[in-house]
């Protein structure tokens, strides 16, 4: 029975500078011919029939190790391509700096994650994440697993330990992670994080506009351990639902919706809350004064637009 496996690889940014493949051949007849085929030297006439060594060609794939083993023999093979690949960088799927969305948006095509082939799946993240601290390790590996269960594709590395760096945009769309994280201080000094309580134990998530000049990011913090993991809990395990993660259960647009529902009248609640809103200016306006009646149709007009 003859296998094949690929035991180990050596990769960079953006590409794998080598692959390696194990071949195992049971026949020494299959072992010589197999060794022939990888260098290019198989003389059979129907060797249209057999898979060429340029079919070995993958994109930005620079070197392929093929090591073919039966039990009598071994040999290492080194392929490379004809032609060098001219690998394109990451950055190329980079947000661009407008890029704006709700929390709700997280986790799909309009949030962190790009549909290059445009089949509606996501299969590239683009986001990367900033960490900041050691200490909460396992939160870290949470987030990062579910960021790559919702994608059919992710680039390595996802993660990447903060310094005093000053442009983790370049990197994809920031997501700073961490309680003592450099950058989350900036932010907090220059008055871009807002709702924060000092003593508070509660962990955050915020979505910064114009965090880093023009680019926009996201901040996954807390003033403590404890708060970090329940926030990072949350956002790994139930986001974007509010409660309990699952269809039916009230979800983060839901509140949105309400929201905006409130605010532009469509609803009982807003269209009450205007009516007593006018009706206060109203005896604002007439406090003071003395009234005798208050025709019926006048109140209808009144409050009729």
């Amino acid at each position: 029975m003859n296998s094949s496996s690929i035991p180990n690889h050596t990769v960079n940014e953006d590409w794998i500078l080598k692959l390696f493949l194990v071949i195992e051949i049971e026949k020494k007849s299959d072992f010589e011919r197999t060794i022939k085929a990888l260098r290019g030297r198989d003389a059979r006439d129907d060797e249209d029939e057999l898979l060429k060594v340029t079919d070995l060609e993958f994109k930005d794939v620079h070197s392929l190790a093929v090591e073919v083993v039966s039990p009598e023999n071994r040999e290492t093979i080194i392929l490379t391509p004809q032609k060098e690949w001219a690998t394109q960088t990451g950055e190329d799927k980079s947000p661009s700096p407008a890029r704006d969305f709700s929390l709700w948006k997280l986790y799909s095509i309009d949030g962190i994650f790009q549909d290059t082939n445009e089949d509606y799946i996501p299969d590239h993240v683009m986001a990367t994440i900033s960490v900041g601290g050691v200490e909460n390790m396992n939160a870290l590996a949470n987030l990062t697993a579910r960021m790559g269960l919702e994608s059919a594709g992710i680039k390595i590395p996802l993660v990447r330990v903060a310094g005093e760096e000053e442009n983790p945009e370049r990197y994809g769309f920031p997501i700073l992670f961490g309680g003592n994280h450099y950058m989350i201080h900036r932010l907090r000094e220059d008055n871009k994080l807002y709702g924060l309580l000092e003593p508070s134990r509660a962990g955050y998530i915020q979505f910064v506009s114009n965090a880093f000049q023009d680019k926009n990011g996201i901040v996954i913090s807390a003033n403590d351990d404890a708060g970090l993991n329940a926030i990072s809990e949350y956002v790994s395990e139930r986001m974007p639902y509010l409660w309990e993660y699952g269809k039916g259960n009230f979800h983060l647009k839901d509140i949105e919706t309400d929201v905006k529902d409130f605010f532009q009248i469509r609803k009982a609640p807003g269209q009450v809350g205007l009516a007593l809103h006018k009706l206060e200016a109203w005896l604002e306006r007439l406090e003071g004064k003395e009234i005798d009646s208050i025709s019926e149709p006048f109140v209808q007009r009144r409050f009729a637009k």
